[in-house]
């Protein structure tokens, strides 16, 4: 008995040894801060096939303040994020010109065990229509307008 006491008494207090204690500096945008999105897809398509929608961000600099030096309504992170990333479709919100022509894939379990950052869409009427991309994560960013043609 005394030793079951001793072990959970050694447990709890590696518990609270182990707690999670904040790291009191962030990452903030620095001089000369720029966030860009940068979409590709097909200048050509048919009516009812699926498109690939492609996406990649760059952002930076970055520089790293105390939590307690950020000013209201900077953007603040715990991890710098990466200055390039590729295939970040997933993590935008598209819009398309027009509206109404177009769905988009909607992710499914499988489709996001197959591909997780897979985006497509399908356009159901020929046209030409506009589409870009929008940015929240790490600071808010647009793409420039991209035309597709549908026959």
């Amino acid at each position: 008995m005394r030793f079951r006491l001793q072990l959970i008494a050694a447990t709890c207090f590696g518990l609270v040894g182990c707690s999670n204690t904040e790291d009191p500096r962030v990452f903030v945008p620095g001089p000369g801060y720029t966030c860009e999105v940068k979409i590709s897809l097909p200048h050509e398509a048919k009516a009812g096939e699926w498109i690939d929608l492609k996406a990649s961000r760059t952002s930076g600099p970055w520089v790293q303040v105390a939590k307690s030096d950020v000013e209201k309504g900077v953007r603040a992170i715990s991890k710098e994020p990466p200055p390039v990333e590729e295939n970040v479709q997933a993590n935008l919100s598209w819009d398309i010109d027009p509206p109404g022509h177009a769905e988009a894939n909607v992710p499914t379990m499988d489709s996001v065990q197959a591909d997780p950052s897979a985006r497509k869409v399908k356009f159901n009427e020929p046209g030409v229509y506009k589409i870009s991309g929008t940015t929240s994560f790490p600071t808010k960013a647009t793409s420039s307008v991209e035309t597709i043609t549908i026959h």
